[in-house]
């Protein structure tokens, strides 16, 4: 396998993980402290940071995901 089938295989296995009472617990957190983004992270390791947008005006929350990390396996 190399690197690129690797990291599709995590992006593949870290979308199907549940991770809804992480997510809401970890955004609720960065709330709380005034931070704009927060972590979600699998099982194996790997995470997604997200970024919080609240736009006032119009009362809509977007979040955007900012970046993976994975653990890879360099052979």
């Amino acid at each position: 396998m190399n690197i690129r089938d690797e990291v599709i295989e995590k992006i593949n296995r870290f979308l199907r993980e549940d991770i809804s009472e992480q997510f809401i617990m970890n955004e609720l957190d960065a709330v709380m402290d005034s931070r704009d983004y927060f972590y979600v992270h699998n099982k194996h390791g790997d995470g997604i940071k997200i970024k919080i947008i609240y736009y006032r005006v119009a009362d809509v929350i977007d979040y955007r995901i900012l970046h993976f990390k994975f653990k890879l396996h360099v052979k």
